[in-house]
């Protein structure tokens, strides 16, 4: 009850201790009577006096769980301030609010604060946070109390220790300590002779200094191992794993929530009377998740059992139990969009939603909705994925968890890959049955699995001659094997389709897709596309009109990729029937598409790969690539070029042979009011856009461009042009090695950039590129090698230095390391694509240093640098002298991996594990234990396990600058040429294998971008390049053979 009947007792103990007290007006609801009280707050009761002299309250308010706020001046009488309002239970029907007015609005808030602290719930709570805060404040006190009294004693032992050793140090020979006279004089008899303890007190006190030095030591190396990367790089993996736990935690609980509040609370509702679900869509819904559920439950007691052993924590092993729950991914993967489609579809029940949110909105479900928890085991794998791969980073290569990382990696790697292309398949067969369902009367073409759908979209059907006011719009689907033109019935609710007579389903083997030009100069010149179907001995031709010209070269290029492959993979289905069949010299073919979108060329012939390579419909980066870097496999340089050429001459004759006149897309829009609404909205929105757009950085097709940028030819024309630029431009800017000593190739290029310079017809962007093009080309054919040091040392002759093989011990190993990463980076700089594919096409390796000096100069360096470390360990007098070069060369190889100079690296185990060297025992013997420990883990990374495993993913993990070790890659590259044919079926070429071959060399290549900042030492590469060796490897037996005798 709000009004309280109390004592006279209890009200004078509230005037005497009241919190806060003064005067308030009571006011009614409408603030039209203002009565002056006394009122004083006393624990949670508000008390109310006629006046301060009063000794019995007109009435008390309980105050426990009551709301007061200020009310806003807008709403009050003029000349009323200070208001502010108390309500009982607010929220309820039986609210009542009590009016006050104060004095002023500083007054008023001390009032409002005194009241929302009048409650003895709230004051509890502060209290016992504030025993509690206490009883720690206490907790510690003690332990600090323990800690300094156990430090008071220590510091008295220590003092005490101090004194003693000071006395013994002051006696005279033969003397004894205090303590050990009144010791003796317990123990000795007056006849027994006192015996000479000097040299045990010596002998202590040197203990007592070996143990500090001792200490001091292990803690110096405790502190330097701490600030160490390795150490930094450990304590970030165990931040991972920690990460990894408890994100692996939060799953599971996600996946209880699906279980036991979704899933059990739906099959209860399909056994109810009248059911929102039926057991059938609880099982679609719910398909998997209880037996992931079950899984992940045990991979979390795997995890959590091995966390307990912190902070040696190793659960690779733990991984493993991962990888059966692949499975069941794969299945609830599969039945995700089908199981959110009938999630959806229950929407529309009415009683259904409520009932999903009547259990989101329990506590135990977290907010969590039945569609987030459904998509949370999507994102479960690349997540994994992400933590393991980041866990690997931090994880060291001899670490055990290492190979299991690894391993589990690469199965991850697979399973996401069969996920998504599973999901990409079956969105592709879900979307063409939804497609065949919207189609009146149903399509029995599209009720196959092959049938994949590419794009959909309104394209505006016309004829020549036909005025633009008849024009009709067409919904049209276009799929892997057909091309569906349909108009909409608008008299349904739903989205209906009905197929065009005349036109409705055309074959794509029996098209052809080309760009409509029309001589009326309407806006039909950007955004017109033809189409001409053949049946039987007739054909017809289809005018369509897209909504702009981006719209119109989408659809182009989808058009054109789809009739091409469909037209070869008919092909290819009489050849395996057996039927002859005379293959098209522009034969290609693509991989099967499991997007429905992406095409990859196999194979094809010659002159297809050309035609595709300078037609900008088929742009494709990747392609491009491929193509300039491995076409000296299949074709030289002059046909290469002589290609283009010729493309580029076709385009700009066609354009010069073009009289009509030019239309400005100005006027095309004035002429595409006669277009369909839709069409006409978005042509102007393009225009729009292509005024803004000032620059073109790549030669996208078929892209808006201004009007002064179009040529005479149209759009089309001059993205070819712009197309062919830009190839020349790659061509010549990353891959020149095909132009180096090739005089007529450059007269070829010559020509054709003087006949581009004289041409009338290019539009200012195609000047702008041309121009381009011929500054760079000039710049790479006039500039001369770079000559450097390192080079000049390497040309000059061979001169003997004194004492040649002791210089290794003259220089820091860091240094020396450094001068190797600039001589091998200078060397691995001047490698170029064409001279691996030389170097891998030529079988004879006598012609192998003719077509590939510079591959040949970096074997020849690299035979010559390891025989020169083991003559360097060969050629010392003793074995210690051996031993410390030994240690020298583990301590080099050490800085190489640092400095991802894996070449160098290479060098140096070589000569460590080389078989005149092993046979040095006793120097190997006299290395120091801590070394030999570092050097196995130096040289295990170049284990040959795995194909140089080990070594590739260090390469991998490191960051440029970088130097690789060739041989790697040379391997990967034999391997490929090896296994797989250049051409196939006949004189089709292997494009797998080019593109194989390209993303390898392009790879190795990848690391010549930045370079090695130090600076070169003249002196320590003098001894490195032009020492003169003692001899070869046979030398070298015979010169240690006999060190054996001796």
């Amino acid at each position: 009850m709000p009004l309280l009947r109390l004592d006279d007792d209890i009200a004078a103990d509230a005037k005497l201790h009241a919190s806060k007290k003064g005067y308030l007006h009571k006011a009614d609801v409408k603030f039209k009577k203002l009565s002056l009280r006394w009122c004083c707050i006393r624990h949670n009761v508000l008390f109310v006096f006629e006046c301060e002299s009063c000794t019995k309250p007109l009435y008390s308010i309980f105050l426990e769980g009551a709301t007061c706020k200020p009310l806003e001046e807008g709403g009050l009488q003029r000349g009323v301030t200070g208001a502010f309002y108390i309500d009982l239970n607010e929220g309820r029907q039986n609210s009542k609010k009590y009016l006050f007015c104060a004095c002023s609005n500083q007054e008023r808030d001390e009032w409002i604060d005194s009241i929302s602290c009048a409650n003895l719930t709230r004051l509890t709570l502060d209290l016992e946070s504030m025993k509690l805060k206490c009883a720690l404040l206490e907790n510690e006190i003690a332990i600090y109390a323990r800690e300094v009294e156990l430090l008071r004693q220590g510091n008295q032992t220590a003092r005490d220790e101090v004194s003693h050793l000071r006395a013994t140090l002051s006696l005279p020979l033969g003397a004894k300590s205090p303590r050990e006279s009144r010791h003796s004089s317990k123990l000795a008899t007056p006849t027994e002779p006192f015996p000479d303890n000097r040299e045990m007190h010596i002998r202590k006190l040197q203990g007592y200094i070996r143990s500090w030095l001792i200490h001091r030591k292990w803690h110096r190396v405790v502190a330097e191992y701490l600030e160490s990367a390795e150490a930094q790089k450990m304590r970030d993996r165990y931040q991972i794993l920690w990460r990894f736990v408890a994100a692996e935690e939060d799953y599971v609980s996600q996946l209880s929530i699906l279980h036991e509040e979704y899933q059990q609370q739906c099959e209860i509702a399909a056994y109810s009377r009248r059911p929102v679900v039926t057991l059938d869509q609880c099982h679609t819904i719910f398909r998997n998740s209880e037996q992931l559920l079950v899984f992940h439950q045990l991979f979390l007691r795997g995890l959590h059992s091995r966390m307990e052993k912190w902070p040696v924590v190793s659960f690779g092993n733990v991984l493993w139990l991962f990888l059966p729950m692949t499975t069941i991914y794969h299945h609830f993967v599969g039945n995700h969009s089908h199981a959110m489609e009938m999630v959806q579809s229950l929407y529309t029940d009415q009683a259904f939603k409520p009932f999903l949110d009547s259990i989101q909105l329990k506590k135990s479900t977290q907010g969590l909705s039945l569609e987030e928890l459904l998509t949370a085991p999507l994102k479960k794998i690349t997540s994994y994925l992400e933590d393991l791969k980041e866990l690997k980073a931090h994880t060291p290569l001899e670490h055990v968890d290492y190979i299991y990382l690894q391993e589990t990696i690469d199965e991850l790697e697979i399973t996401q890959k069969t996920v998504k292309d599973g999901v990409c398949i079956l969105e592709n067969v879900r979307q063409v049955l939804k497609v065949e369902q919207k189609i009146e009367g149903g399509c029995d073409l599209l009720l196959d699995k092959e049938q994949s759908l590419i794009r959909e979209g309104i394209l505006t059907r016309t004829k020549e001659g036909q005025s633009r006011s008849k024009t009709q719009p067409m919904y049209c689907f276009l799929f892997s094997k057909h091309l569906l033109v349909t108009t909409r019935i608008k008299k349904t609710p739903t989205d209906v389709y009905r197929i065009s007579k005349d036109c409705g389903i055309l074959p794509l083997a029996k098209c052809n897709v080309s760009e409509y030009t029309c001589t009326d100069g309407t806006d039909l010149t950007y955004v017109g596309l033809r189409l001409d179907y053949s049946h039987g001995d007739e054909t017809d031709r289809l005018i369509f009109a897209a909504g702009s010209t981006s719209d119109k070269a989408q659809w182009l290029v989808d058009l054109s990729q789809c009739i091409e492959s469909e037209k070869q993979n008919r092909i290819l289905q009489r050849l395996n029937l057996g039927i002859p069949v005379e293959v098209s010299s522009k034969f290609i073919r693509y991989s099967t598409l499991k997007s429905g979108r992406e095409q990859v060329v196999n194979c094809g012939t010659l002159d297809s790969l050309l035609q595709r390579l300078v037609r900008v419909s088929f742009f494709n980066l990747d392609f491009l690539t491929t193509m300039l870097v491995t076409f000296p496999i299949f074709t030289n340089a002059h046909i290469l070029l002589d290609f283009i050429v010729t493309a580029l001459m076709e385009n700009l004759n066609q354009r010069e042979r073009q009289t009509r006149p030019v239309v400005r897309p100005e006027e095309a829009v004035k002429n595409a009011r006669t277009l369909p609404a839709s069409t006409s909205a978005i042509y102007s929105s393009q225009r729009s856009m292509s005024k803004n757009n000032l620059c073109v950085s790549a030669p996208m097709a078929y892209t808006g461009r201004r009007g002064s940028d179009v040529g005479p030819g149209g759009a089309d024309n001059t993205s070819s042009i712009m197309w062919i630029f830009f190839v020349l431009k790659q061509w010549v800017t990353k891959h020149f090695f095909s132009y180096h000593e090739d005089k007529e190739l450059h007269a070829k290029l010559d020509k054709l950039l003087a006949h581009v310079a004289m041409c009338q017809s290019l539009s200012p962007t195609e000047r702008i590129a041309a121009s381009e093009l011929s500054s760079l080309y000039r710049m790479q054919s006039i500039q001369s090698e770079e000559l450097c040091v390192i080079i000049d040392l390497m040309k000059a002759d061979i001169t003997p230095l004194p004492k040649p093989y002791e210089a290794v011990l003259l220089w820091d190993p860091r240094t020396i390391a450094e001068q190797l990463c600039i001589i091998e980076s200078t060397l691995f700089c001047r490698v170029e694509a064409g001279e691996i594919l030389r170097h891998l096409c030529t079988k004879n390796a006598s012609d192998k240093k003719a077509v590939a000096p510079n591959l040949s100069v970096i074997f020849d360096h690299f035979n010559r640098m390891s025989l020169f470390f083991v003559w360097s360990i060969a050629q010392q007098r003793s074995h210690l002298d051996r031993t410390k070069v030994l240690e020298t060369l583990i301590q080099l190889a050490s800085c190489c991996l640092e400095l991802n100079n894996f070449t160098s690296y290479m060098q140096v185990v070589s000569a460590l594990q080389h078989s005149s060297v092993n046979k040095f025992k006793t120097a190997w013997e006299h290395v120091s234990k801590p070394m030999s420990q570092h050097c196995k883990a130096v040289t295990d990374i170049a284990s040959t396990t795995g194909r140089f495993k080990k070594l590739r993913d260090a390469t991998k993990m490191a960051e440029p600058p970088l130097v690789p070790y060739l041989g790697i890659a040379l391997n990967e590259l034999v391997g490929i040429f090896e296994a797989l044919p250049t051409h196939i079926e006949g004189n089709l070429i292997n494009f797998s294998k080019m593109r194989k071959c390209s993303r390898t060399i392009s790879g190795l290549l990848q690391y010549q971008n930045e370079r090695y900042e130090f600076t070169t030492n003249e002196e320590i590469c003098k001894m490195l390049l032009r020492t003169p060796l003692d001899g070869d490897e046979d030398d070298l037996y015979t010169y240690v053979s006999q060190l054996e005798d001796k």
